[in-house]
């Protein structure tokens, strides 16, 4: 079947979604296995480099010192779709649990609804 894109239309990714910054992080010290996706610039592996566990992404700073954010700008909701903007540029991911990520990331959410296992790339 051939997809029809006659009636396509431009529109601008600021009227669809929110569109947030990823979080200039200093990947964090990496002691024990976790639960938690750090997401990076790549091109495999549905964006996740690496998981961590809550305690790691709360105590990393960007700096590497005691200079640290909250842990509310470093977690992500889940169902967005995150996009590289460095590295593997362009590349998107649908994340259907809270995440972390480095600021060469973007994630997007949805403004008149929420993202799902359907409805956001994978």
């Amino acid at each position: 079947m051939e997809l029809n894109t006659s009636d396509w239309k431009e529109f601008k990714y600021s009227k669809i979604f929110d569109i947030r910054k990823g979080f200039y992080n200093k990947k964090p010290d990496h002691r024990e296995p976790g639960t938690i996706p750090f997401l990076g610039a790549i091109d495999k592996n549905n964006g996740v480099s690496e998981y961590y566990t809550l305690q790691e992404i709360k105590s990393s700073s960007k700096t590497g010192d005691d200079n640290n954010a909250p842990l509310s700008e470093k977690i992500f909701p889940a169902h967005s779709v995150c996009v590289t903007n460095n590295g593997s540029v362009g590349y998107a991911y649908y994340q259907d649990k809270e995440f972390t990520c480095s600021h060469d990331v973007n994630p997007l959410y949805i403004k008149n609804g929420e993202f799902n296992l359907f409805t956001g790339p994978r």
